[in-house]
């Protein structure tokens, strides 16, 4: 018998995980999300939910700051396929009235960001999400959307998606004609244009919404916002796992550390 013919397996009891122990180990493909947008649209809301949907939120009366880069890290497997997927997400601090009075806002942003990817390494994104909140794109996110776009540039357009929040507390009526109206709107069509990996809806569960609902009606309340959710979260999953193999490099953002510290150190020497 020749030794390349020899497949280990199959002299083992089917399904036997004999010489694996209690540590089953695989590979996985790697992929870097870039979560930006404004302060309180729920970006630290969407990477816990899509870690876990049944934590549900408890904060959206008061905006919770992320106020440098985070690097959540989640390991997906796709029961269909068998393949396995590190997905980074890079949750990067809002950006508020106060950074869109200062001149030096977007470079601010672009600092923080640019710091996290070289001290963590990350040297490609694979996908941008701009976040918003579902009812408020028109109002409160165009200067925002306006600041980034620029920073980022076109190049990043093809690798960009748009991720509308709360979409939980509306009917689905309602949130696909918030996105029609992001879609047709001439203050917020750049934005929707630039994504060109598509819009899409997210939510969560409000625990205090829940804690509200009469006990007789909690449970079905639970389930039916779970189902919608799950649904949501599948379609942007899927996206993301469809991007793995597309890569843009983040050089620039070296580059763009590298400019600021020096600028910085010209400041000081003056």
């Amino acid at each position: 018998m020749s030794d390349n013919l020899v497949k280990i397996p199959d002299y083992l009891p089917k399904d036997s995980n004999l010489g694996h122990g209690k540590h089953l180990v695989t590979t996985a493909k790697c992929i870097n999300v870039l979560l930006i947008g404004r302060s309180g649209v729920g970006k630290r809301t969407f990477v816990n939910t899509l870690v876990d949907p049944q934590i549900g939120t408890s904060t959206r009366d008061t905006l919770t700051n992320t106020e440098n880069p985070q690097i959540s890290t989640l390991i997906l497997k796709d029961n269909d396929t068998g393949l396995s997927y590190q997905i980074n997400i890079i949750d990067t601090p809002g950006l508020d009235e106060k950074h869109l009075d200062n001149k030096n806002g977007a470079d601010e942003q672009l600092m923080s960001l640019a710091t996290e990817c070289v001290r963590r390494n990350i040297t490609w994104l694979n996908v941008v999400c701009m976040v918003t909140k579902a009812g408020t794109t028109e109002q409160s996110d165009v200067n925002v959307f306006k600041l980034l776009t620029e920073a980022l540039g076109e190049r990043y357009s093809k690798i960009a998606m748009m991720i509308v929040t709360h979409c939980d507390e509306y009917t689905e009526t309602v949130c696909e004609s918030f996105i029609d109206f992001i879609k047709t709107d001439k203050s917020t069509k750049p934005y929707y244009d630039y994504c060109r990996l598509g819009t899409y809806m997210f939510g969560a569960i409000d625990c205090k919404k829940v804690g509200a609902v009469p006990e007789n009606v909690v449970r079905h309340y639970v389930a039916a916002k779970l189902e919608r959710i799950e649904i949501m979260r599948q379609d942007i999953i899927a996206k993301i796992v469809a991007c793995s193999d597309t890569k843009l490099d983040v050089e620039e953002f070296k580059c763009i550390y590298d400019k600021i510290h020096q600028d910085q150190n010209d400041n000081i020497k003056q």
